[in-house]
């Protein structure tokens, strides 16, 4: 342990200018039954700072309806203090920093302090609020310290909790989750930190992380931002070119460059640049479930919401035992499948050793949570520093859901002088509504490479893994023609292939392309016989291109409805031949006068007249793909006094989709990424005033695919 005395000598001889006391906070709640919830209140405090006590913070209820009316009291019972333990980063066989708890002047630990409040949904004030519209409830605390680099002398922490869909069984609770990690307020700059703002939800909620910004004197007041700062950029980061903090973000790089924030997972990396930074980060988790109409709703939130420090442990290389870099977990994190397919992945954790500074490498912890059940994680290489897994799971129908599955690692190396922690996720989503996938078998030919009339060209496929009981249809497409059915659905089976015969196709002097479909709107799974609806998600392999040189016959053919496909194509090199029928009589009239008339073409620029309405509704296909996959999109209220809602179907064939906000000159006021299906802007928070207003929509190209108009007339 005499090792270790050095770093807490070198820690206690920063600037105790910047131990403030409380260095963040965490209000989370859980549902008790009965109408009933608690509420945890976790205050992080800087172990060389003051003592935390009673009069430290304030406690408030606050409750507010849609439109942003509120009202908020202290309640008459305060919250009551049930832990205090320490959080702090510490090596295997490492002393605590925070030797005596709660108590000035110890090391350079944090500790967390739990309190504890109960409410009773049937208390007549809270079922007064509720009543009156006041549905969203928000536990919050106003500490009395200012945030970093504010001159203002208060901080507030909250939580939101929404009780606004009591009467539905299904909707009438929710429990925030418990964060899956400790928190960390002090990170070394110029090395990758890998941290973790994740929840981990016992009711399996939908849930969106996203930046929001850190709360000052007043519940709706915040801090000042100075540039390049922002609450979305809140920490100098790694960047290339330096001159910005606002690059792409590269999580995946050994030093990553700028700050990422995973919107589905709650991952945080980041690459400081400054050593000596002190920085309010804030992350929101909200939570959304479906309702009995499959509609997201918001469900409330929590919020992990830190005072960072950047260091730099190694005292300007000074201190060598403190050079360590973090452990790497190096591969593909996102999956998506389908039920009753499996997915596997192969990857590896590593810990690189610093040249000149270390000899030997260090050991590993690892630790998994949330692995799905009936998935296998198997260690496939195993040494000091160096891990390899691979990773399988088949899902069933039952296990389909419309938000992913987290599978969280945390690493942690045991460099006692200064440990690192790395907390990485694998993300999975299983779509319940899409067939299995076959391939397509080499095309069948006769003779030396040509066909003749009447002669089957066969297009086999192989056997579909666990269906046997779906129709499927062949369909063609030219460049002149859309898909087309050109041959009646039939029933697939494990022996048989699926075949298209030549003579059924109506050919042109071009490319043609063909695709194997479902017919039908089920997929039967012969393991249980129960049906599965077919998702307009499914997609198949394409056939390769063959070259057709005789002459072909048009015959008619049916059509069916069909929503997706994937190509292949053919070639055809020679004419159509059409066939000739008996004597064509006609009758000869009189002067037939025709005036010819020149080519008359006319351009249409723009004559979408916009209107502004109570509610905007619009459709965007899919940019890139079939004509078939649309979106929905709401927006609302039009006008606007305060907030904007924007709710979007399909939304998961829309990640990536960009929605951006501006006015009249052209300048962008608000831009964000889709990553839910309801997205929601604070209107107020532009600093915009009254007028028109435009809702642009980019796909992930940045091309502009829709532009709206909406009003903003704030009161």
């Amino acid at each position: 342990m005499k090792k270790l005395l050095p770093l807490l000598l070198l820690f206690l001889s920063f600037q105790s200018a910047k131990a403030n006391h409380v260095a963040g906070c965490e209000i989370t709640y859980a549902y008790l039954g009965n109408q009933k919830y608690v509420i945890y209140i976790d205050i992080i405090r800087d172990c060389r700072g003051a003592a935390i006590t009673n009069t430290t913070f304030t406690y408030y209820h606050r409750f507010q309806n849609s439109s942003g009316g509120s009202q908020q009291y202290i309640p008459t019972t305060k919250p009551k203090l049930i832990t205090i333990s320490e959080v702090s980063n510490i090596c295997k066989g490492g002393i605590p920093f925070c030797s005596k708890i709660n108590t000035s002047g110890q090391g350079f630990g944090i500790e967390k302090h739990r309190y504890t409040d109960t409410i009773d949904l049937t208390n007549s004030t809270i079922t007064g609020h509720i009543n009156a519209g006041r549905c969203i409830f928000t536990p919050y605390i106003v500490v009395n310290q200012g945030r970093p680099n504010q001159s203002t002398t208060e901080s507030i922490y909250n939580a939101e909790l929404s009780l606004c869909r009591l009467s539905s069984p299904k909707m009438a609770y929710n429990n925030s989750g418990d964060y899956i990690s400790n928190p960390i307020n002090k990170i070394q700059c110029n090395v990758g930190n890998f941290m973790s703002y994740t929840v981990n939800d016992p009711d399996q909620d939908s849930i969106s992380y996203v930046w929001v910004k850190a709360k000052s004197t007043g519940y709706g007041v915040f801090i000042n931002y100075t540039s390049p700062f922002s609450y979305d950029y809140p920490i100098d980061v790694f960047c290339q070119p330096s001159t910005t903090i606002k690059c792409t973000p590269k999580p995946e790089e050994f030093f990553p460059k700028g700050i990422y924030l995973n919107a589905w997972t709650g991952e945080v990396i980041a690459t400081p640049t400054n050593c000596s930074g002190l920085y309010p980060m804030v992350v929101e988790a909200r939570q959304y479930r479906k309702d009995s109409l499959n509609i997201y709703r918001y469900m409330g939130c929590t919020r992990r919401d830190l005072d960072v420090w950047t260091l730099d442990f190694t005292k300007s290389g000074t201190y060598t035992a403190a050079y360590n870099f973090p452990p790497m977990v190096s591969g593909k994190k996102a999956y998506k499948t389908c039920a009753n397919r499996t997915v596997s992945f192969n990857f590896t954790i590593k810990d690189s050793t610093w040249n000149g500074y270390q000899t030997n490498p260090d050991t590993l912890e690892i630790k998994w949570l949330n692995i799905p059940k009936g998935a296998t994680l198997t260690e496939t290489k195993k040494a000091v520093n160096h891990y390899e897994y691979s990773f399988s799971w088949t899902p069933t129908p039952k296990d389909a859901r419309g938000h992913i599955y987290p599978i969280h690692v945390q690493v942690k190396d045991n460099r006692c002088a200064a440990p690192s922690i790395t907390e990485r996720d694998f993300s999975i989503f299983v779509d319940g509504g899409c067939c299995d996938t076959f391939n397509l078998k080499t095309i069948k030919q006769s003779g030396t490479g040509s066909y003749k009339i009447g002669e089957n060209l066969t297009i086999a496929t192989d056997t579909l893994n666990g269906y046997s009981k779906v129709k499927f249809q062949w369909q063609a497409k030219s460049p002149q023609i859309d898909y087309g059915n050109i041959q009646d659905s039939k029933p697939y089976s494990k022996t048989n292939t699926s075949k298209l015969n030549i003579d059924s196709v109506q050919f042109f002097h071009e490319n043609m392309s063909f695709r194997l479909l479902a017919a039908n709107d089920i997929c039967a799974d012969t393991s249980n016989e129960t049906t599965l609806k077919l998702a307009d998600t499914c997609f198949y392999t394409q056939i390769d291109s063959i070259n057709v040189y005789d002459t072909l016959v048009h015959h008619s053919f049916d059509t069916t409805f069909i929503t997706q496909w994937d190509t292949g194509k053919i070639t055809v090199f020679d004419t159509v031949f059409t066939r000739f029928f008996d004597t064509l009589r006609i009758t000869h009239f009189d002067t037939l006068k025709i005036t010819h008339y020149d080519t008359l073409r006319i351009t249409i620029y723009d004559t979408n007249f916009i209107s502004v309405e109570d509610t905007l509704n619009f459709s965007i296909p899919l940019s890139g793909g079939s004509p078939l996959v649309v979106s929905s999109f709401e927006v609302y209220p039009n006008p606007t006094s305060d907030k904007l809602i924007i709710k979007i179907g399909k939304f998961m064939d829309f990640l990536n989709y960009r929605i951006e906000i501006l006015d009249e000159l052209g300048k962008i006021r608000e831009s964000m990424t889709i990553n839910n299906p309801v997205i929601e802007f604070n209107v107020l928070d532009w600093g915009v005033s009254n007028g028109i207003y435009y809702l642009r929509i980019k796909d992930p190209k940045n091309k502009v695919v829709e532009v709206k108009k909406i009003a903003i007339q704030i009161k």
